[in-house]
């Protein structure tokens, strides 16, 4: 129930179909004791957007130019206004070659959604913190796609950008996809309440830095990623020694991904380092990332700092520890992706192995037909 809002009904609302719309009134009775009244009230409907529409949402584009400008919508009838309540508009940005993007959001507001941005040095991400999801959400998401079916969700943004343009730079990808959400909105609420403005442009390509993805993609029943930090100082001009004994030259914050080569094993990680509560506690400013592939928010952060061989950390892939359906289901549940996030000279040291478990320990209880015989180890 709202106040000092009244909704019209269908049958007092029209939509032309075309930039021209004409009203008439006819009067067959009328007189000065029964005088023949009305109000029209009218809007114009903006529905100029950037890019391609690729799919039913009229606000999902496509954007393949190496610079522009993008916003979100201003139709009136996406918004609480026009008798939505939820919104969910995805730009993406494709290309044939590998790309690094920088996005400046020059304007963006949020209604008055209980959220704010805050960066995170440790993961290098800017993050959105949402105090309460009763009134709804507001955001803006940057994800990349390194590899075609692997999403990686970079930064987050929930609070009023007014002054200062905000700048985010991304890493390389041949696709970038940023979602606008907006949810629980008012009907008083419209494009005035939720918006964005940005320019867009494609950063030259590093060519003493190549992307050698294939190599990126890493299967095999185990190997590791040696990387020996000297005080170069250009930190693209990194050795990295791969199991098979080559050595190479790598982009260091481009990510790796580890995977099972047969869908019903699991990867086993060990890394060099330790996990510290207190990040100020990690005498070494550097940080080894790692997450399921395609889900950047369960991240673990590594302090790669270590005295002796004891120093390790040991994970394992999803669904190996504790039963899940849904995400044994999930191939990519079961891979992991390494990132190295390099401040200063050091090393990173991470080894891993694929496994397998016991069939029947695999299954739902009550699919258990005998009792699974036990490790002595």
């Amino acid at each position: 129930m709202f106040c000092n809002y009244i909704l019209s009904r269908l049958s007092e609302s029209y939509v032309s179909t075309s930039s021209d719309l004409t009203i008439s009134q006819t009067i067959k009775y009328g007189s000065v004791l029964y005088p023949v009244h009305f109000i029209l009230r009218y809007e114009f409907v903006d529905l100029s957007q950037e890019g391609t529409q690729i799919s039913r949402n009229t606000c999902d584009r496509l954007l393949t130019n190496n610079n522009g400008r993008f916003y979100s919508p201003k139709i009136t009838f996406l918004f609480g206004r026009g008798g939505q309540r939820d919104l969910l508009c995805e730009y993406s940005f494709e290309y044939k070659e590998y790309q690094r993007l920088k996005i400046t959001f020059n304007r963006a507001l949020f209604g008055q959604k209980d959220c704010f941005t805050e960066y995170n040095p440790e993961i290098n991400r800017w993050q959105c913190h949402v105090k309460s999801e009763y009134d709804g959400i507001a955001k803006i998401s940057i994800s990349e796609y390194p590899w075609k079916d692997i999403e990686m969700k970079r930064d987050c943004i929930c609070s009023n950008i007014t002054e200062q343009p905000f700048v985010i730079k991304t890493k390389s990808a041949l696709k970038f996809v940023i979602k606008f959400v907006v949810t629980n909105m008012k009907s008083t609420e419209d494009y005035n309440s939720y918006l964005f403005d940005a320019n867009y442009e494609v950063l030259p390509a590093d060519y003493n830095c190549p992307n050698l993805w294939n190599s990126r993609r890493l299967r095999g029943s185990s190997g590791e990623i040696s990387i020996l930090n000297s005080n170069k100082q250009h930190f693209a001009e990194t050795d990295v020694i791969l199991s098979y004994n080559h050595t190479m030259k790598y982009c260091l914050d481009q990510p790796w991904l580890i995977e099972p080569e047969e869908d019903c094993n699991f990867i086993y990680l060990k890394i060099r380092g330790n996990e510290r509560r207190d990040s100020r506690l990690c005498p070494s400013k550097n940080r080894i990332l790692i997450y399921p592939a395609g889900k950047t928010e369960e991240v673990r952060v590594i302090c790669p700092y270590y005295e002796d061989l004891d120093d390790v950390v040991e994970l394992f892939s999803e669904g190996w520890s504790m039963y899940s359906y849904k995400k044994l289901q999930s191939r990519n549940g079961r891979s992991f992706v390494v990132e190295f996030v390099k401040r200063e000279s050091g090393n990173f040291i991470v080894t891993w192995m694929e496994i397998s478990k016991n069939p029947a320990l695999a299954l739902p209880t009550s699919m258990l037909s005998i009792k699974p015989p036990e490790c002595p180890h």
